[in-house]
C-alpha cells in the first residue's frame, strides 16, 4: 500500500512539473517574427499550441515574451534578448514571477492580441493558432532596466557640488552679502514648572 501512495505522489509531482514547464516555457514549434513597430509598441506574429483555444492564444503571447526576454527575435533589440544573463533568469525576483502565479507579470506588457486565420488541430491533438501579439516594448525595456537585468544599468555616481561655495564663516550674512561677526542670538527656552504632585 505504501508503494501505491508513493507512486501516486510521484505521478502527481511529475504531472505538475510537466504542466508548469509547458505553460512557462517557450514552445520550440513557435515561429516568431516582427510585423510592425513604433516608438512604444512592437507587433509580433507567433504560433500558439495548447489544449483549447484560449490557452493557445495565451501560449502565443507567452512564446513572444519568452523569446524577446531570453533568446531574442530577429528585428527586435538587434536580435539580442532583453535579459543579459541566464543567471538573472534564476536569481532575479522580478523574472521569477514573470510567468508563474495567479497573475503573472508578463500580462502587464500585452497591448493586444489578434488571431490570424482560424484555430486548427495539429497531429499531437493540440489546438494551434497564429496570432499578432502587440507588446509595449518601451515599458518592458524600462522595467527591465529598472530591475537591473539588461546589463546596461550602471551605478550613477553623485556629481560633485561646485555651484555653492563653502563659506569661510558660519556667521549669518548681512544684507550686503558680508558675514557678520555678531553671534547669532537664540531665544532661551522656558523651563517647565515643577509639579509637586
Amino acid at each position: 500500500m505504501r508503494h501505491y501512495r508513493k507512486l501516486i505522489r510521484l505521478f502527481a509531482v511529475m504531472a505538475m512539473l510537466h504542466v508548469a514547464s509547458s505553460a512557462a516555457g517557450q514552445d520550440s514549434r513557435a515561429r516568431i517574427s516582427v510585423v510592425d513597430a513604433d516608438t512604444q509598441t512592437t507587433v509580433f506574429a507567433s504560433d500558439g499550441f495548447a489544449a483549447d483555444r484560449e490557452e493557445a492564444l495565451e501560449n502565443a503571447y507567452v512564446n513572444v515574451m519568452q523569446a524577446i526576454l531570453y533568446s531574442g527575435v530577429e528585428g527586435f533589440n538587434g536580435g539580442r534578448p532583453i535579459v543579459a544573463s541566464a543567471e538573472y533568469r534564476r536569481s532575479n525576483l522580478w523574472l521569477s514571477g514573470m510567468f508563474g502565479g495567479k497573475n503573472p507579470d508578463y500580462k502587464q506588457f500585452c497591448a493586444g492580441i489578434e488571431l490570424l486565420g482560424d484555430f486548427n488541430r495539429v497531429a499531437s491533438g493540440e489546438t494551434h493558432c497564429r496570432a499578432n501579439v502587440v507588446i509595449s516594448h518601451a515599458y518592458l525595456l524600462r522595467k527591465a532596466q529598472t530591475q537591473g537585468v539588461t546589463g546596461t544599468v550602471r551605478q550613477q555616481t553623485a556629481p560633485a557640488r561646485t555651484d555653492t561655495p563653502v563659506p569661510e564663516s558660519t556667521a549669518p550674512a548681512t544684507q550686503d552679502g558680508q558675514n557678520s561677526t555678531a553671534p547669532e542670538s537664540k531665544p532661551t527656552p522656558k523651563k517647565p514648572k515643577r509639579s509637586f504632585l
